[in-house]
């Protein structure tokens, strides 16, 4: 009987030794797993400052390039003016031409046929309307911008989540890494 209770304490003794070095091993793939996922987590944290960044230089170039745009239809809304000016102009002056022309009754009349044909002003007055339609056409508004905000967690108590405490560290919930949510802000103009 002695030895039936030393069989059995050492069966127990060896599974007691095996579930520890499960245990232990267990412990030590959930120490790798979160020090893993927290790296992870911390570098997606950085990519997010990092890509906030580079919005925000490029929210930059793109209302830099917005007012250039708009500068630059100025311009051309004053040149398209100006053209339709000259064309007025020269129609004023060919006009002036070929009354002096049929005036001269001389050798002049004779020897220059003078006809105005208003196809080319229309064809210019044409293209006018249609360049002022393209000016007119592309309009800019102002470019929602994309905000990074930190969510706030739940208040949980620690006994609703207890923390895993391996090699005398507590394992908690990634707490030096905060949630972040992005969202588009539309501006008020």
């Amino acid at each position: 009987m002695k030895r039936e209770i030393n069989n059995q304490l050492e069966r127990e003794q060896q599974s007691w030794m095996e579930t520890n070095t499960n245990y232990k091993h267990a412990l030590s793939l959930t120490k790798e797993t979160h020090d893993a996922i927290e790296a992870n987590l911390a570098s997606y944290q950085d990519i997010y400052e990092r890509y906030m960044e580079l919005d925000g230089e490029l929210h930059k170039r793109l209302t830099f390039l917005s007012q250039k745009v708009k500068g630059q239809q100025i311009k051309i809304g004053a040149l398209l003016k100006r053209v339709e000016e000259q064309i007025a102009v020269i129609k004023r002056i060919e006009v002036d031409i070929g009354i002096k022309i049929r005036s001269c009754r001389g050798s002049c009349e004779k020897h220059l046929v003078h006809k105005i044909t208003t196809d080319n002003y229309n064809t210019w007055k044409k293209y006018l309307l249609e360049a002022e339609k393209v000016d007119n056409g592309f309009q800019m508004k102002d470019l929602p911008r994309l905000r990074m905000a930190l969510v706030i967690p739940n208040n949980v108590t620690s006994a609703q989540k207890p923390p895993l405490v391996i090699e005398e560290k507590k394992l908690g919930m990634f707490e030096r890494i905060g949630s972040t949510m992005l969202h588009l802000e539309e501006s008020d103009t």
